[in-house]
């Protein structure tokens, strides 16, 4: 009996390997083509495609328009999966294919906050991105739209050729034809995402009502201007103060979720006094969320060639030319208002406009939910602000008015953001077109993208800065909380002119450095933000470090990309160490600090101690004087915002923050130091163990790539997680590092943001550059050998070279396409 179930089981074995085998080999044989020859409609003359070892393609043509037909052939190759998925949340058509199932709870995508596919798709529509890049794709400039068809022409070329791709037939949908309004769309997604004022006007409503303006001011404090200097001065009168409006509680209203508050990146430049090269230096790393996995591409045409970080068309975000290199940065701009409507009934139903009452536009959008016959009817609302987000409550609005209000009225909050908004003669592929200075600042002009900081280099040895993007202005002061439709002061009057743009053209000391911190001074006349994106404790640690030596490598920038030292972290772990207590727990924890040097690896004990004291800092000295939602709405907001809170309350010699009689305020304050401390040893205990010495910050720090079907709500979700994912990997760094692994307060330990892409240009000899493509591979078919293979390298800063020339291509060729004109 043992030898026949013995048997069995080696025949099932058996069995169990060959389908094993044959699905393998199945799912090998429908990976895209990279060798041979193959067929593009549209072409002027044959296209070749050389992958280098990494996956990344490099596409030689004889024109611009071939090259990028090329990028979106090869792209959809690689990612039409991500872009199916991406083009759909931008459309609200989720639901079409992933159904309704609820959430058990609110997941972040693409920019809002939904607790299902279904309330995603309806917060999309209500926004309306693919009506307006339909209305710009309709408007672009002729060379413009000639590259967005030639690339969306590529998409289509490689879709038919693969046909239904294996992932997408788990979406039981065949791809719909890729076009030029779909590239515009998934850009307006991007700038969605990084959208951040919104969040942030809510956030200060809530706690202005909660705890009062001096309230607000330690928990929110004005921006640490005495960190580092802003970039640009500026002449001329101060712009108006922020002022408040309504307080009113929205936190869950659509579009409210935290975005990535904090969110960050750094470039800087160097000219070429300041280098070893002898030419100017350009270094920028996006950081951005680590489940947007960037590609990257080199196109190679006559008067077209350039490489970087690309987006879903003919625009590529960071890179260099053959003439000029380019890094960018978010500036946090305030780019969005909240106004709160009133509106009474009618047919159509009427908003109090300061000019009186005027009709609403009423749109009716049908959305398909996958195992329901007949569509969703949605009903979507627009006034002269923007499209009303979220109905309010009429006692809620009429309380915070006094009593005010007209009998019988309704109200509704609007979201006033100049993504809503269509820009003519949009600019996307300009930069990477651009020859010099001039060129490249008429490109920017007409940057259709969310406002950022843009540093430049050039072959002839000049840098420079300039911020591009639409910022609006106004009539009054910028709101920092939600403002009444109906009254004057409020309105958006235009965008702040180009030409009075931040800029700045070779300076003095030949080093430009941004990193999402203030860039204009107090005199500036116009309002850009006011808190920007991220306070400058990366500005000021990548400042140090240039500033330490006269001259600086390829390596040396390199190692500053990777830098996870963490100054700011410092009074962290000697508040920590000035407690006075005979407690052997608290002792040891004060002990494990003294040496520590304020680094952030992911080996490092001392980095999990203080980080986490950090928060439970936060929870100490905030928590039981918010509501469970204002406290839990304030952990998202930015960790540096935090730090500069706790800060100043901790560097207060009265300790005002907890009582008038300063004695007795002092004392409660080293109370809640010590109360901390004990509170992050519970927390570390409880997550890793009684065991000190295997503690460590990649214990509980790590990066996970995580495919966005292991989020849909399907309860197959932990089998396709263990397919698709990559990771978890310990990871180094946190906000207040260079090399950061941003996690967020309200969600801890996990990392959300990091630098998916870095590049170090070399413009002395651009064969020198240097970049990491973005992890976790270039494919995002899981049996490519390229689905997961850049995760570690990233991980250990592993840079490759940044080919350029034909040649250097061809010795790290590892396949060869070549794509012909149909006849």
């Amino acid at each position: 009996m043992r030898r026949v179930i013995r048997a069995l089981l080696v025949l099932v074995g058996m069995l169990g390997a060959g389908l094993a085998l044959g699905a393998w080999l199945l799912l090998r044989a429908s990976l895209p083509q990279v060798d041979g020859t193959a067929t593009v409609a549209g072409l002027s003359a044959p296209v070749t495609v050389i992958r280098d070892h990494a996956g990344v393609p490099h596409v030689f043509g004889s024109t611009a328009a071939d090259v990028v037909r090329g990028l979106g052939f090869v792209q959809a190759q690689d990612r039409r999966f991500q872009m199916e998925l991406a083009r759909r949340a931008g459309q609200g058509r989720m639901a079409e294919v992933l159904g309704d199932r609820p959430w058990p709870k609110p997941v972040f995508v693409a920019g809002v906050l939904a607790w299902s596919m279904l309330d995603l798709d309806q917060q999309m529509r209500t926004l309306g991105l693919a009506r307006v890049a339909a209305a710009e794709a309709a408007v672009l400039p002729e060379e413009e739209g000639a590259l967005f068809q030639a690339y969306a022409d590529g998409v289509n070329a490689a879709t038919d050729l693969a046909g239904r791709a294996a992932l997408v037939r788990i979406l039981g949908v065949a791809p719909e034809p890729w076009t030029p309004a779909d590239s515009i769309l998934l850009a307006r997604l991007g700038d969605l995402s990084f959208a951040i004022q919104r969040f942030e006007e809510l956030t200060s409503a809530t706690l202005l009502r909660e705890v009062g303006q001096a309230g607000l001011d330690a928990l929110m404090p004005p921006y640490p201007d005495e960190l580092a200097p802003p970039l640009v001065g500026g002449d001329g009168p101060a712009p108006p103060a922020s002022a408040a409006g309504l307080l009113l509680p929205l936190r869950h209203a659509g579009l409210v979720g935290p975005t990535f508050a904090g969110a960050g990146s750094d470039n800087w430049v160097l000219g070429a006094a300041r280098t070893t090269t002898g030419g100017p230096i350009l270094a920028s790393d996006p950081h951005i969320p680590v489940d947007i996995p960037m590609y990257v591409a080199h196109l190679s045409a006559p008067g077209f060639e350039v490489a970087g970080m690309t987006a879903y068309g003919p625009t590529f975000l960071i890179g260099h030319n053959d003439r000029i290199a380019w890094g960018v940065t978010l500036v946090g701009a305030d780019t969005e208002d909240y106004f709160v409507e009133e509106i009474v009934d009618g047919n159509p139903p009427r908003v109090h406009t300061p000019d009186g009452w005027q009709p609403l536009t009423i749109r009716h959008e049908a959305i398909r939910v996958r195992g329901r016959e007949a569509p969703v009817d949605w009903v979507v609302r627009e006034g002269p602000h923007g499209p009303l987000v979220t109905d309010l409550d009429a006692a809620d609005v009429r309380k915070a008015l006094g009593g005010a209000g007209t009998p019988g009225a309704t109200y509704a909050s609007a979201l006033a953001w100049t993504g809503c908004v269509v820009q003519p003669a949009a600019s996307y592929s300009g930069v990477a077109r651009a020859r010099d200075w001039t060129t490249f600042r008429a490109a920017l002009a007409n940057h259709p993208g969310a406002p950022v900081n843009f540093v430049y280099a050039d072959v002839d040895g000049h840098v420079g800065y300039q911020m591009a993007g639409r910022v609006p202005t106004r009539e009054g002061p910028a709101p920092v909380t939600p403002v009444p439709g109906w009254e004057k002061g409020h309105a958006w009057t235009g965008t702040i002119p180009f030409e009075s743009m931040p800029s700045l053209y070779d300076p003095p000391d030949g080093a430009i450095v941004t990193a999402n911190a203030r860039i204009t001074g107090p005199r500036y006349p116009y309002h850009i933000a006011t808190r920007w994106a991220d306070v400058p404790y990366r500005t000021r640690r990548i400042r140090a470090r240039l500033d330490a030596q006269p001259k600086h490598s390829i390596a040396d920038n390199v190692s500053l990309q990777m830098d996870v030292h963490a100054e700011a972290l410092g009074p962290v772990a000697d508040w920590a160490r000035a407690v006075k207590s005979d407690d052997p727990q608290i002792r040891r924890f004060q002990d494990a600090l003294v040496d520590w040097n304020l680094e952030i690896r992911a080996d490092s004990p001392p980095a999990l101690l203080v980080d986490t004291f950090r928060l439970e800092l936060l929870h100490t000295f905030f928590e039981r004087k918010l509501s469970a939602d204002a406290f839990r709405d304030y952990l998202f907001m930015n960790s540096g915002l935090h730090l500069v809170a706790l800060t100043r309350i901790m560097d207060d010699p009265r300790a005002t923050f907890f009582g008038s009689e300063p004695e007795t305020a002092v004392a409660a304050r080293a109370a809640a130091v010590e109360q901390a401390i004990r509170r992050t040893i519970a927390r570390l205990e409880a997550a890793l163990g009684a065991d000190w010495d295997a503690w460590s910050w990649g214990r509980l720090h790590a990066v996970a790539f995580e495919h966005p079907l292991t989020r849909s709500g399907s309860p197959l979700a932990p089998v396709l997680g263990w397919f698709l994912n990559v990771g978890p990997f310990p990871a180094p760094g946190n906000s207040f590092t260079v090399n950061a692994g941003y996690w967020w307060d309200g969600a801890p330990f996990k990392e959300q943001m990091a630098p998916m892409y870095r590049q170090v240009v070399d413009l002395k000899d651009l064969r020198g550059s240097r970049w990491t493509p973005g992890p976790p591979g270039v494919s995002e078919l899981r049996w490519s050998s390229h689905y997961g293979d850049l995760a570690e390298p990233w991980l250990r800063g592993y840079y490759r070279p940044m080919l350029w020339t034909r040649q250097d291509v061809d010795a790290d060729a590892e396949s060869t396409l070549t794509l012909t004109p149909a006849r």
